[in-house]
């Protein structure tokens, strides 16, 4: 495909399929795949869909160790965007992860937007 951002979208359409069918270790190459593709292409908010894809993908799989790696980049990218819907789903995303993992106090830090990561 000649066009990157219709590569993308592609991309992002094929996981979409891939999850929708139960076939998230699927999905998870594709969105990882457009991560990439967005990343060079310095596209920020294909990115931090991304990033929210994976980390919805990884939690499919019950990977929340891995989502939460995903969910702490979106919210660094939200930051840095300066978005606050994108803070307050990635920080609503991280805590739901960490109670999975049972980490219930790290839960209760992204519950009151404390918790800084890659500080």
């Amino acid at each position: 495909m000649n066009n990157p951002r219709s590569a993308a979208q592609v991309l992002k359409n094929l996981g979409n399929a891939c999850y929708a069918v139960g076939d998230y270790a699927k999905a998870i190459k594709y969105y990882e795949k457009r991560l990439q593709l967005a990343r060079h292409l310095k596209d920020q908010r294909s990115e931090e869909q991304s990033l929210a894809s994976l980390g919805v993908a990884c939690e499919a799989l019950g990977d929340h160790g891995r989502a939460i790696t995903y969910y702490e980049a979106r919210l660094l990218l939200g930051r840095t965007l300066k978005d606050r819907r994108i803070e307050e789903q990635a920080l609503a995303s991280l805590k739901i992860a960490c109670y999975a993992l049972g980490d219930y106090a790290k839960a209760m830090q992204y519950q009151q937007g404390t918790t800084n990561p890659g500080v």
